[in-house]
């Protein structure tokens, strides 16, 4: 089922996606799975919910004890650092030759020095930590709880560029992506009168922690705000990301689906990135899922979503990817281990995992072939059923065609026999049963009729 492949989602839809420290500036560029790929593929990467308010910028740096952001030398002798506006004017620290020696080996590439931005790592909610209000800031929490469903005021104390752990599997860690190869991307986020901090720091954590070469823009798309600050104050805060973050406001509430469809068809990049509007990248977030597209254009890529807990904001790890999206017959949403015919398939735990059906809404696709296939159903009111939709609509433009290819002397087929659910053995049972009710489920028997069941096709 090569192109479907879902991570670990859990409930508070927050992405933790982490800062941006650019990767290697010249053909190679180090990234390590971040997020997961989902295709309907996944692997390596990770996302979480979360939200802060504090402005302030850190430009001083100090020694890198890790091989993510690194210096590299020029075959001119030129020295170029990777972190974007963190190290600009700032001198790189140099290394030690041992560690530049090995890091260099195993990078094929001279490595000069690594910086990386001093954090206040005593800081609220720094490293993933929870945030615990007393007084009056906890009566705020608990209101904010029942009005945002999730802790504002907590989220408030955090830094929109706070800390995250780097919990990507050891094989995610170790995976170098050519940035030169990678489709550009549009990260699309759909917000309504979302709350500040955690819209902002979800901007914050994709411009940190994308690589620049990457990253065409990050479109915001506005459906219909009424909160005053999400106007003139937001337009104000967004010129600091120097023309890489758009604000594209709907003249009236479209509703999320149909601001999906707006946001890709404004989308300049060759690759459409959604995410919702609490969320937070982490490090090498982005990278597994172009890769997977760069390989198959017409694979639908899923992130790995670890969770943010909605009252104190504490990041949890989903850890490795041990199942994939499915659903009941009722068309709702479930999660059912990884079959071993599929297990049998990855080389690695690095590897994308196919799934039948996606866990929510982020995603990343080739923006062409998601337009092309038809996108999301303009006719959806309300959040809940795109995820299946979407796959469905997949499945329908990638396996089917393959799937069915009768002798033109043939003008039907079929099969019959029992059809059981592989997580339960529960058999669909006929008996008793009146047209339009739900098909009930018993213990499997083979020798009742009322069991068996017929499917035909005709061309």
């Amino acid at each position: 089922m090569g192109g479907l492949a879902v991570g670990t989602i859990f409930c508070v839809w927050v992405s933790i996606w982490w800062t941006k420290y650019q990767m290697l500036t010249r053909e190679v560029e180090v990234r390590g799975g971040g997020i997961r790929d989902c295709y309907l593929d996944s692997s390596c990467e990770n996302l979480g919910a979360i939200q802060e308010d504090v402005h302030k910028r850190r430009k001083k740096l100090k020694i890198c004890s890790s091989n993510e952001n690194l210096v590299v030398e020029n075959n001119n002798g030129g020295v170029k650092n990777l972190f974007g506006k963190y190290a600009e004017n700032s001198d790189a620290v140099d290394y030690g030759s041992e560690k530049k020696k090995e890091i260099g080996k195993s990078l094929n590439k001279k490595v000069v020095a690594a910086v990386l931005p001093v954090k206040n790592k005593n800081g609220p909610g720094e490293m993933g930590a929870a945030v615990f209000l007393t007084g009056k800031e906890a009566v705020q929490g608990t209101a904010d709880m029942k009005k945002w469903f999730m802790n504002v005021a907590a989220s408030d104390k955090i830094s929109m560029d706070r800390s995250l752990p780097d919990v990507r599997i050891k094989e995610c860690k170790t995976k170098i992506y050519d940035l030169n190869k990678l489709p550009k991307t549009s990260v699309v986020i759909i917000f309504t009168d979302e709350a500040w901090s955690p819209l902002l720091r979800t901007v914050h954590s994709v411009i940190n922690r994308t690589p620049d070469k990457l990253l065409e823009e990050v479109l915001l798309v506005d459906d219909f705000s009424q909160r005053d600050e999400l106007h003139q104050n937001l337009d104000n805060y967004i010129k600091r990301f120097n023309g890489k973050v758009h604000i594209y406001r709907l003249k009236e509430r479209n509703g999320l689906i149909r601001a999906k469809l707006n946001g890709a068809k404004l989308a300049r990049g060759e690759v459409v990135v959604f995410l919702d509007s609490h969320c937070e990248a982490n490090i090498g977030w982005l990278e597994p899922m172009l890769e997977r597209i760069k390989e198959k254009r017409t694979a639908i890529v899923c992130p790995s979503i670890d969770n943010i807990n909605a009252e104190t904001m504490a990041y949890t790890s989903g850890g490795e990817i041990n199942s994939i999206g499915t659903f009941f017959w009722s068309l709702h949403f479930r999660w059912d281990p990884i079959p071993e015919r599929i297990r049998k398939t990855l080389k690695s735990a690095a590897d994308p995992i196919p799934s039948p059906t996606m866990a929510g809404g982020l995603l990343a696709a080739n923006r062409e072939y998601f337009l092309q296939v038809g996108g999301y159903d303009p006719g959806m009111d309300i959040w809940g059923g795109e995820n299946l939709e979407i796959s469905f609509r997949w499945y329908l433009d990638n396996v089917i065609p393959e799937k069915f290819i009768p002798d033109e002397e043939v003008h039907g087929f079929g099969a019959d026999g029992l059809m059981k659910n592989l997580g339960t053995n529960l058999c669909l049972e006929s008996l008793n049963a009146k047209n339009g009710d739900q098909v009930p489920l018993e213990i499997c028997d083979k020798d009742k009729l009322t069991q068996k069941w017929e499917f035909i096709y005709w061309d």
